[in-house]
């Protein structure tokens, strides 16, 4: 069975790669700080508020004005490793996250118990010991129907002899069982960054950027004007392959067997606990039992098989491809 999970994002500590080159330190500080630099014509946010000498739009909020053009489907951006650095006022800020790595642990294959098995009647072992708890004397063995149906003991009885007994009932039978994919979120990180977008009304002011970037929704190839390619998206996708491998139910039962004096199990009823533990005898010194009942009922129902691997595959939901002049 394959499962898919959107995890929440875990912060790395290692440098964000390629994106360092579309965002760089460089860009960071013009991010941070003023940014027009030095000596630059002041570029205003809105063409409308400073438009140019003829009246119409602010020349300086054209990106062609640096030979900029975004292609149909792709946007003008910057990028940054980290986010402790903000975008400009009023530029669009957009979380991101790159380089998701899945631990191999991160997906395990559980144990799941389709139907349960069921416990019954069939031979129960029985030991004793004289003394000390051991059980380690086998005592004699008894072919019971279960379900605590009356069982006669033909052409025998039993006596108590011992001071201690051990009685194993038979194990479940039947059921159906098979082993799940499932995610451990915890062990899957990735690195933050940020894509900082120009306003729309002034999309020359990433003119002023020192290494600018394209973006779009997806993972496309990059144009040959901005070769630096790094994939990033909202969060994580955890995939876990299916579970392969036989499963075969497997359960213990436990209860009670009552022995009686008569053939009909009605008399003189003692119980020892079905538990396949080595517990004292009940007090029934001197009779003779010619009967016996078993009830039991499930417990520790599980899987018998070994659970086998789940290769983990991490992917990012709702890729962004973002590439860089260098």
């Amino acid at each position: 069975m394959r499962n898919f999970i959107f995890v929440s994002v875990t912060v790395l500590g290692a440098v964000f790669g390629g994106l360092a080159a579309c965002g760089g330190a460089d860009s960071i500080d013009v991010l941070n700080g003023n940014p027009n630099p030095p000596g630059a014509d002041a570029a205003a946010a809105d063409g409308a508020v400073n438009p140019g000498s003829d009246g119409g739009p602010n020349p300086n909020c054209d990106p062609a004005k640096c030979g900029l053009n975004a292609p149909q489907g792709w946007k003008l951006a910057t990028a940054q490793k980290g986010r402790s650095a903000p975008c400009a006022d009023g530029w669009k800020t957009t979380e991101v996250v790159a380089d998701p790595v899945a631990d191999p642990s991160a997906c395990t294959c559980n144990c799941n118990v389709t139907q349960q098995p069921t416990c019954g009647g069939g031979t129960v072992m029985r030991n004793l010991d004289q003394g000390g708890s051991t059980c380690n004397m086998q005592a004699t063995t008894l072919q019971l129907t279960g379900g605590g149906a009356c069982d006669p003991f033909n052409n025998f009885s039993i006596f108590l002899q011992g001071k201690n007994y051990q009685t194993i009932p038979p194990h479940a039978k039947g059921g159906t069982c098979q082993f799940d994919s499932k995610p451990d979120t915890s062990k899957v990180t990735t690195a933050d960054a940020r894509i900082c977008e120009p306003p729309p009304s002034c999309q020359g002011d990433i003119c002023k950027m020192k290494n600018i970037c394209i973006t779009h929704d997806g993972d496309v190839d990059c144009l040959v004007e901005f070769p630096s390619k790094r994939l990033v998206g909202a969060a994580p996708k955890l995939e876990c392959a299916a579970c392969g491998g036989a499963c075969d139910a497997k359960g213990d039962c436990s209860g009670t067997l009552s022995m009686f004096t008569d053939t009909g199990c009605t008399q003189n009823k003692i119980d020892f606990p079905a538990d396949s533990m080595c517990d004292p005898a009940p007090n029934g010194n001197n009779q003779q039992f010619r009967s016996a009942s078993l009830s039991t009922s499930l417990k520790n129902a599980g899987c018998a098989q070994m659970a086998p691997t789940s290769a983990a595959t991490v992917k990012l939901e709702a890729p962004t491809t973002v590439c860089c002049k260098n």
